[in-house]
């Protein structure tokens, strides 16, 4: 006797999402692409699960119920570039790699916005300084703070596609993509937040 019960995938994966974020500063550590390039393909795939945009599927990832911001808002604090310390190129690309495709997602979360209670969970919950001194790393890391790139122009490292790419270009990447989420989630906020 068996019993019917339906599963949301969506708030799976972000469950799942949520127990790899405690373990993936350690694969960083030992430069195993493993916990975040699983972590990347979650990303990705709740990413695909919203664009169009599906309304319905925004909201059960904003909802109350979902911890993706606060789980967004957490990797935010933590995978971060220390432009003290000597970084290597597969890891600056791991972490790279993982913040792009969770504010690929952020970026699509607000695709076609017309619910201010998503655009307003987010102003509540995001930490808009530690956004700030990831992009003022980021600036640092790419030379547009009046210092030299941290790495030169040929300095390669392998994406989550097994490919080579330029280091820069990931971060630059990167950098645009924070731009555009914190730009977007501003003018859908008008009058709530100013940045």
């Amino acid at each position: 006797n068996t019993t019917a019960h339906s599963v949301d995938i969506l708030l799976e994966a972000v469950n799942l999402l949520n127990c790899l974020q405690n373990y993936v500063l350690e694969s960083f550590l030992v430069q195993d692409p493993t916990l975040s390039n699983l972590m990347v393909t979650m990303f990705n795939f709740l990413t695909r699960m919203i664009e169009g945009p599906c309304t319905s599927n925004q909201e059960v990832l904003a909802s109350p119920q979902s911890v993706l911001i606060a789980l967004c808002n957490r990797v935010l604090g933590y995978v971060e570039y220390n432009a003290r310390v000597n970084i290597k190129p597969a890891v600056a690309s791991l972490k790279c790699t993982l913040k792009t495709a969770m504010l690929q997602l952020l970026v699509t979360l607000l695709e076609g916005m017309n619910n201010h209670e998503i655009v307003s969970r987010m102003v509540e919950l995001l930490d808009f300084r530690a956004m700030e001194k990831q992009v003022t790393r980021l600036y640092t890391m790419l030379g547009m703070a009046g210092e030299a790139r941290f790495f030169g122009k040929d300095v390669l490292a392998v994406g989550i596609d097994g490919r080579e790419q330029p280091v820069n270009m990931l971060l630059e990447r990167e950098l645009i993509l924070f731009c555009m989420f914190v730009l977007k989630l501003n003018t859908l906020s008008v009058g709530k937040r100013s940045m």
